[in-house]
């Protein structure tokens, strides 16, 4: 029998019970000797009590059983000192769960003994899924001082511990996280990502009334009031002028934007596991009331996974998109990556390699608040170019009214009257301020026959994009008639990428074992 093991992840007062609960009452098992209510957790922890006890017993063996653990040591699965303890847990396991094909183990301390537990399912060949709540740090630090009077700074440092460590060690592992905020408002959303995540569980109306009964607003414990709020987000795209753009708006008075571009609060997730307050401290660490606050994040727009996270912090955020050729945006993206050593091939390479790539990470990126993707990041050159799938990601959770999108071009030609469309959209007044044009200095030029295949395949995208948003770019005669030709062959021109690699093959041939003056010419 082919066994699942789910795993409940995250910090104390996190909501860890609660979807554990929810599992539960969907039918999953977690043990048959329960953890009882108390006080401070009344409807349950939903925890095998064997299971805690193996666990205390670790802790304390290795000389810690306090909750934050500062201290404790990371833990190698192959290290001969941890074999008995696998060993233990693998009986465990048997004993508890040798007749369930998925069942759910829950102890917000696996955070930092994954490991030990990761390695006793592959022994066992149960599969591992690994769900990872998530909340504001400082709701869990307020709760935490209010259930067991720890100070923030203690309370921070174990909270940064239990996410640094559980980031790491389930990684690798099919893996969802889940917003304490979501759960509490939107469990019919929760439902339809868990089955998903989930498969072989069964939603019926009769559960979901139950589960509606269980998760209530008073599982909160505990709510923070944030007084201070981000009002507006530069999210793209990359190599569009957002450089530009950020050092026109830290001459207006009337913004405080950070320091440092790119803070990749949304997406890094060293940086999200510190939660809004560090983000809100990269911003301005100091508020004055008639100021609007915001940053600016290329890689926004393009990652699938940063809407629902904006959403949550400010669902009133204010929104700025500038657009570039995609085509050229495609080349200068590259030329970039060059240069800064994340890209070691040649254009037309990067180009053919891009799907494989990216294509598995971008649905992880939705899925896994906590996941990165190197590639994904870096190699995004055509793919972040469908600027049109990318908005639609963003109109699931912002109104249009919220978003102003730019043209690159007319930005760039004309940034005094473009601008003044941005602080009128932003709320504030306009102003006189020095013109610049930064981080323009790409001048290798693209080889001519890929501009025209690129611009071939994107004529029908960026004819959606202009029905949408009404912004396009004109392209070249040949490759209007390359487009017509392969449409009526229903062929994507992309297709002539596999001729130009080959031709690229035969030069490098060429080159390495006879004359490098003869090439072929494209």
């Amino acid at each position: 029998m082919k066994q699942t093991a789910i795993f409940v992840v995250g910090m104390h007062r996190t909501g860890t019970s609660a979807i554990a609960g929810t599992l539960n009452i969907l039918g999953l098992p977690l043990g048959n000797n329960p953890l009882p209510p108390r006080p401070d957790n009344p409807k349950g922890f939903f925890e095998e009590k064997d299971i805690l006890a193996i666990n205390e017993e670790f802790f304390l063996t290795v000389g810690n059983s306090n909750w934050w653990y500062e201290f404790f040591p990371i833990i190698n699965p192959h290290n001969e000192k941890y074999k008995e303890w696998i060993k233990r847990i693998q009986e465990l396991l048997i004993k508890k769960y040798s007749r369930d094909k998925i069942f759910v183990i829950k102890d917000p301390r696996l955070c930092y003994i994954f490991p030990l537990y990761e390695k006793a399912c592959i022994n066992l060949k149960i599969a591992v899924k690994v769900i990872m709540t998530l909340r504001s740090y400082k709701e869990i630090a307020d709760s935490l001082f209010v259930r067991n009077q720890i100070d923030k700074k203690t309370a921070y440092r174990g909270i940064l511990g239990h996410y640094s460590r559980a980031n790491h060690y389930t990684k690798n592992h099919p893996r969802i996280t889940v917003d304490y905020s979501e759960t509490i408002e939107n469990i019919d959303h929760l439902l339809e990502r868990i089955k998903i995540f989930i498969p072989q569980i069964t939603i019926t109306e009769e559960k979901k009334k139950i589960i509606h009964e269980f998760i209530t607003e008073d599982l909160r414990h505990h709510v923070s009031q944030n007084n201070q709020t981000i009002n507006f987000l530069g999210i793209g795209a990359q190599k569009s002028g957002t450089t530009t753009l950020c050092c026109i708006l830290k001459q207006h008075p009337l913004i405080g934007i950070a320091e440092q571009k790119e803070v990749h609060y949304f997406d890094y997730p060293e940086n999200f596991i510190r939660g809004h307050e560090w983000y809100e401290q990269q911003i301005s660490p100091l508020r004055e009331e008639n100021k609007i606050y915001g940053e600016i994040t290329p890689y926004y727009l393009f990652h699938p996974g940063i809407p629902h996270k904006v959403h949550r912090l400010n669902p009133k955020i204010k929104i700025i998109a500038i657009l570039r050729d995609p085509v050229e945006r495609a080349w200068s993206h590259y030329l970039h990556a060059l240069r800064l050593g994340y890209e070691n091939i040649s254009f037309l390479s990067a180009l053919k390699s891009e799907r494989k790539r990216i294509k598995w990470n971008h649905k992880r990126l939705k899925e896994d608040d906590l996941f990165f993707s190197y590639h994904h990041q870096h190699n995004s050159y055509r793919y972040r170019g469908y600027y049109l799938e990318q908005f639609k990601n963003w109109y699931q959770y912002f109104d249009k009214s919220r978003i102003k999108i730019i043209k690159y071009e007319d930005f760039i030609k004309n940034q005094k009257g473009e601008m003044q469309k941005i602080f009128s959209f932003l709320g504030i007044n306009d102003i006189e301020f020095s013109e610049t044009h930064l981080n323009m200095g790409e001048n290798k030029k693209m080889p001519e026959f890929i501009r025209i295949i690129l611009q071939s395949h994107f004529i029908p995208y960026n004819k959606k994009l202009s029905d949408e948003i009404s912004i396009n770019w004109d392209y070249c005669l040949s490759a209007k008639i390359i487009y017509k030709i392969f449409s009526w062959l229903k062929i994507d021109p992309l297709i002539l990428l596999h001729f130009l690699i080959n031709v690229e093959r035969i030069n490098n041939i060429f080159s390495k074992y006879f004359d490098s003056s003869i090439k072929i010419i494209y």
